[in-house]
């Protein structure tokens, strides 16, 4: 079955056919209503380890959701958009759009050499750098020693309360690093 690799889509593609596994899905809901699903997001991975961001909105999102597994290997078809400016979960400049349109078949041989997760760690030094800043989620490793208390804010931007909270990380040549994060 023809396929094209994650790397060869282009904004504005709607017939490209891919062959990615799912190597994490998550659903978006309402900061003060978890039953209000937004929208469901998925990372695919192709075979040279190319990554992807998708969303999927309503009513696609009711008929793909009992449809995908995460792990698994699948062929889509893909409508591709510009990447979200804020909070992406890959580098890529690119996401896919899931629609009421979009087929998906499940891939019963992918080798077993077909990657299955991706991220990028972030240096332990640069992390106070990305602090207030939301264009990437930022991957971390670390050992938490100290977790402070959450403090209500009520960011400008927002209309809605946030939770604000103080930890302490080390690496592993015991450098710490304070760092502060906002749970919504």
């Amino acid at each position: 079955m023809a396929y094209v690799f994650i790397s060869d889509l282009m904004y504005g593609d709607t017939d490209k056919r891919i062959k990615v596994r799912v190597s994490r899905q998550w659903d978006y809901h309402d900061l003060n209503d978890e039953t209000k699903i937004y929208h469901t997001d998925l990372v695919l991975l192709d075979e040279k380890g190319n990554s992807i961001h998708v969303q999927i909105y309503p009513p696609a999102m009711i008929k793909l959701r009992t449809l995908l597994q995460e792990g698994k290997v699948y062929y889509f078809d893909s409508s591709v958009r510009y990447a979200n400016r804020t909070y992406r979960p890959v580098t890529n400049l690119l996401m896919i759009s899931f629609t009421k349109w979009t087929t998906l078949e499940e891939c019963i041989d992918a080798s077993d050499d077909f990657p299955a997760i991706t991220f990028s760690l972030t240096p332990f030094q640069d992390a106070p750098s990305l602090v207030d800043k939301n264009a990437f989620y930022v991957d971390i490793m670390g050992v938490i020693t100290e977790i402070g208390a959450t403090d209500t804010l009520c960011p400008k931007s927002r209309n809605t309360e946030t939770l604000k909270r103080t930890m302490q990380i080390w690496d592993a040549s015991n450098v710490r690093q304070a760092s502060e994060h906002n749970f919504h």
